[in-house]
């Protein structure tokens, strides 16, 4: 809880160091632990950690780890941050790897009626203007 307010101070250098050491891997294992994956979701709050964090975070999830990451109780939690951090061209890219990823998961089922995977399917235009109003209105 504590580390989690950190990345909230004007000097963040040494907390972004150390995450510019992690892998991929421990990433998203960080992301699917009950600790550490608030530690993800606040770097991804933060306004003072810089964007190539934040990035660098994102970038650790790719079309093989999305689901484990989204069906996780705790990884789930910090899809709904990276969700709310990216753009929409970003959550096109993702939406795109997601569309064809078939799980029951009710974490699953949740993020994709947050993210619209329905609307997405049907029109992507449609899709596009939404997620740009969402994002203005916020």
């Amino acid at each position: 809880m504590l580390v989690s307010e950190l990345v909230n101070f004007s000097k963040t250098k040494t907390i972004a160091a150390g995450f510019e050491q992690l892998t991929e891997q421990q990433i998203g294992e960080m992301s699917c632990n009950k600790y550490t994956s608030r530690l993800i979701q606040a770097v991804l709050a933060s306004k003072t950690i810089p964007d190539e964090i934040k990035e660098k975070i994102i970038g650790a999830f790719d079309e093989n780890t999305w689901e484990t990451l989204i069906t996780d109780t705790y990884g789930s939690r910090v899809f709904e941050k990276i969700w709310d951090t990216v753009e929409v061209k970003r959550k096109q890219e993702i939406m795109k790897v997601l569309v064809g990823i078939h799980n029951s998961s009710k974490f699953w089922k949740f993020a994709m009626l947050r993210c619209d995977l329905y609307l997405f399917r049907k029109s992507r235009k449609d899709w596009v203007d939404k997620m740009k109003k969402q994002k203005k209105d916020a």
